[in-house]
């Protein structure tokens, strides 16, 4: 066998391996644009999803450091009406 004939062979064995494992996994290799779409619909999903995990951890350290302001500021103002009550 040449080097060529096993460069094509390898390469036949290779393209196989590819569809085999992409079509176990429930792809339909005879409509590429369909796999395409819903790789593009899950990634829209995934940058969807991050989106409002970003947003929610914001909001939940916005509420907790307003928190821990709001307890400070209460104290201070009770330690200052404490200290110049009559």
């Amino acid at each position: 066998m040449s080097k060529d004939e096993i460069q094509d062979l390898a390469d036949k064995a290779a393209a196989k391996a590819v569809q085999d494992t992409l079509k176990s996994l429930g792809f339909d290799m005879e409509n590429p644009m369909d796999i395409q779409r819903n790789m593009l619909y899950l990634d829209t999903q995934r940058r969807a999803t991050e989106s409002v995990s970003k947003f929610t951890r914001i909001t939940i350290w916005g509420f907790v450091i307003s928190g821990i302001v709001s307890a400070i500021s209460l104290g201070v103002i009770s330690g200052i009406k404490g200290v110049m009550a009559p």
